[in-house]
């Protein structure tokens, strides 16, 4: 025998436990769009972080280069200094995590590098700063898009 369904019932039940399991999916739900901004955010400030590194680091090794070969008289010392100081920037630009394939695509490395052996070994002032300004003009740019 088919017993009738009592649909009064079955909404009343449903209504239960929406009531009971309805607030615990609500809770999930906004944990896990809290998450997702959480981990966005951090991500971006490690971006801006690596970001502000180099180009603090590549300023710092442009002015400590120019200022040392615009001496007279440079020692050993010195240049041993100037080749410390250019290493040290060349591991900073390798070592970038959250921005490693901005910096791959710019050929960063290569072009400091270039720009910074060549400078010691003419010393051609006016070249080293143009392409030092363009190393770092397409770094801001680079830079600048993680903001839009």
């Amino acid at each position: 025998m088919n017993q009738p369904v009592n649909w009064t019932a079955v909404a009343s039940l449903a209504r239960s436990i929406w009531s009971a399991v309805g607030p615990l999916i609500g809770v999930l739900v906004g944990a896990n769009i809290a998450n997702r901004n959480q981990r966005k955010h951090w991500l971006l400030d490690n971006r801006r972080a690596e970001y502000r590194k180099l180009l603090t680091t590549l300023t710092r090794a442009y002015g400590d280069i120019m200022n040392t070969y615009s001496q007279a008289g440079i020692t050993g010392k010195d240049m041993h200094r100037c080749e410390r100081v250019r290493l040290n920037a060349i591991n900073v630009i390798r070592d970038r995590i959250f921005i490693s394939e901005e910096v791959t695509k710019m050929e960063l490395l290569e072009k400091w590098n270039s720009a910074a052996v060549t400078f010691i070994k003419d010393r051609n002032y006016e070249l080293f700063a143009t392409r030092f300004s363009e190393v770092m003009d397409s770094l801001r740019r680079s830079a600048f898009k993680i903001l839009d």
